[in-house]
């Protein structure tokens, strides 16, 4: 038995699509994109997005939004309306960080980990032996490698962060790509 099969959808369950496109249609966040207060939000998540948790993070945004429209808004202006429900489906949806997405890979590795983890030991109720699934294994050793391979990547980018930052020059725009 492989992994895959392991985790096949039995008869009481059912697979959906994933719905990508959701948010597209009308995100605030990438229609004013070019505008310096969400190019200041934009710039806030990207250095933030893998130092704090996600709701904090979020949080922040939207607060830090509502302080720099402030004066826009006791000037009589009608303005966007910023939630942490926006700002998260705009930075997980329409914005590829690398260190985020980094991060998150080696978050399902170490998932898939823990059920093969969980599931190793085949127990044999009627002898009471109990025997190790070897197909289990080598999944789990080709995962584990896969996460450190992902671990010492994202070391290196994080260290060129750092190394970029000594140096007086800002990350890259191309380190973050929006897709509208």
């Amino acid at each position: 038995m492989n992994l895959s099969s392991a985790l096949a959808v039995d008869s009481q369950e059912s697979r959906g699509p994933l719905h990508e496109d959701e948010g597209v249609a009308e995100c605030p966040l990438c229609k004013y994109q070019d505008e310096s207060i969400i190019a200041k939000l934009n710039d806030m998540h990207r250095r933030l997005v893998d130092r704090i948790s996600e709701a904090e993070l979020y949080a922040i945004i939207v607060s830090t939004y509502e302080k720099e429209i402030e004066p826009l808004r006791r000037q009589g202006r009608c303005l966007l309306e910023l939630t942490v429900e926006q700002c998260r489906l705009h930075f997980d949806k329409h914005v590829i960080n690398p260190s985020k997405s980094i991060i998150d890979d080696i978050n399902f590795c170490e998932r898939i980990q823990r059920h093969i983890r969980d599931n190793v030991a085949l127990h044999n109720k009627r002898t009471g032996h109990t025997n190790i699934n070897k197909a289990y294994t080598k999944e789990w050793v080709t995962i584990s490698k896969h996460k450190l391979d992902l671990i010492r990547y994202y070391s290196l980018h994080r260290r060129r962060q750092q190394e970029s930052k000594s140096s007086g020059n800002q990350v890259a725009s191309s380190d973050v790509y929006n897709f509208t």
